[in-house]
């Protein structure tokens, strides 16, 4: 059954409009009768039936609301400096289907790509198509780019756990993380981090990883260390 992404769900009655409804009209060629099932992006599912049609438009009649499995809380994020081109594009569709909560693009010293709204607009259909791919009721969201510090000060403010990957930290794995904390990994550009930034993340409490053996690229940094900390975390809820 197809997920089919909606602003708004709240209603028996649903119009599918624009992208959406293309992709039903012309790439999964819908008739009447057919079902699928509706996702607002904010938790709220149904199921459907297609029950009318036009060259632009879907009408569905919701059949049935899917109870919400609760959202992991306390908030997942991941921190990363943007890699280039459509390696970006790949890790958000990537750590859309894991399960992340927030993406935060940030600024480093070595930090090269700085993505415009533009881009960031691209970048968030790639989580619809991921969110509908993996059947996942909720947007990963994408924040602008923020410096280091910032993410840093906002970490140790609101009381957030905070782990930095680095090759040259003394550890071998994602410490043991507290499943009642908001989570913060960060992740650094393909130059890594300097040493200053290190010592300032650390200094705030920040938890040191590594992968050994070996230095991983960003994005593969990014989605290996994100799937040992929420199963760490998933670990530690039960």
């Amino acid at each position: 059954m197809p997920w089919i992404f909606v602003e708004e769900l709240a209603d028996d009655v649903v119009t599918i409009k624009d992208s959406e409804a293309h992709h039903l009209l012309h790439v999964l060629r819908a008739e009447c009768g057919n079902e699928l099932t509706l996702f607002d992006g904010r938790g709220t599912a149904a199921t459907a039936v297609v029950t009318a049609m036009d060259r632009r438009t879907v009408r569905c009649t919701v059949q049935q609301f899917i109870p919400e499995v609760s959202a992991p809380n306390p908030m997942f994020s991941v921190a990363v400096s943007p890699p280039k081109g459509d390696r970006l594009r790949w890790l958000v569709e990537k750590l859309t289907e894991i399960g992340v909560d927030s993406l935060l693009l940030m600024q480093t010293q070595r930090t090269i790509v700085n993505p415009r709204e533009a881009k960031l607009d691209k970048l968030r259909q790639t989580v619809i198509a991921a969110c509908k791919q993996s059947q996942r009721p909720r947007l990963m969201q994408i924040e602008p780019v923020r410096s280091i510090a910032e993410i840093i000060s906002a970490s140790a403010g609101s009381a957030s756990q905070l782990v930095i990957a680095h090759p040259s930290v003394s550890a071998s794995r994602p410490a043991d993380v507290s499943a009642g904390q908001r989570t913060c990994l960060m992740i650094g550009p393909e130059g890594g981090f300097t040493d200053a930034e290190v010592e300032q993340a650390v200094n705030a409490g920040a938890m040191p990883a590594q992968w050994s053996p070996g230095i991983l690229r960003t994005e593969t940094a990014a989605i290996v260390f994100a799937t040992i900390l929420l199963e760490n975390l998933r670990t530690a809820r039960e």
